[in-house]
């Protein structure tokens, strides 16, 4: 009988032992699994925040709307209207002669930061009163910030006269 009962106690015991360890490990996992989550949801918020910010800069680059720019000395009022396209913007032109003086041939070059031009030529038979004349070119371009400069070469009374003028944004009325 003393063999019986220790063979029971011998089995409560590594059962006991069983129960324990089986607990033991369910507490283990249990933080391991919390600690997951805790480094899941870090994680999550990280990139929620990444996807969002990236959000907000695409759509800063999707939202492009027209721009004018003006150009104006004594004799000549300069715009250019700015379109969005789907690679920058298409430049739309116009020019005003706002002098007393015959003019009826003009060349007008709209320059850029990197140098290079957009070149129109307007011969009529007087910009006299004439209004603002829209010009044939109509040049795409990545960004209208990179418009520089326009410059303006005409005669008046046989004498050759240039301006250059600096190009700015337009303030809407």
């Amino acid at each position: 009988m003393i063999v019986n009962i220790t063979c029971v106690v011998a089995a409560v015991t590594a059962r006991d032992l069983s129960i324990k360890q089986f607990h033991l490990q369910n507490i283990r996992d249990m933080k391991t699994r919390n600690s997951n989550k805790v480094v899941d949801f870090t994680m999550n918020r990280y990139l929620t925040l990444f996807i969002i910010l990236i959000l907000v800069i695409l759509s800063g680059y999707a939202n492009k709307e027209e721009v004018n720019l003006v150009a104006n000395s004594d004799s000549w009022k300069f715009k250019v209207n700015y379109l969005p396209s789907k690679h920058g913007y298409i430049e739309k032109q116009t020019i005003e002669y706002i002098g007393k003086l015959s003019v009826n041939k003009v060349d007008i070059s709209l320059n850029y930061k990197n140098n290079s031009s957009t070149v129109n030529t307007l011969k009529v038979e007087s910009l006299v009163g004439v209004g603002p004349q829209q010009l044939p070119t109509k040049t795409e371009v990545d960004n209208w910030k990179d418009t520089k400069t326009v410059k303006i070469t005409w005669t008046e009374k046989d004498t050759l006269q240039e301006e250059t003028i600096r190009i700015t944004p337009s303030i809407q009325e």
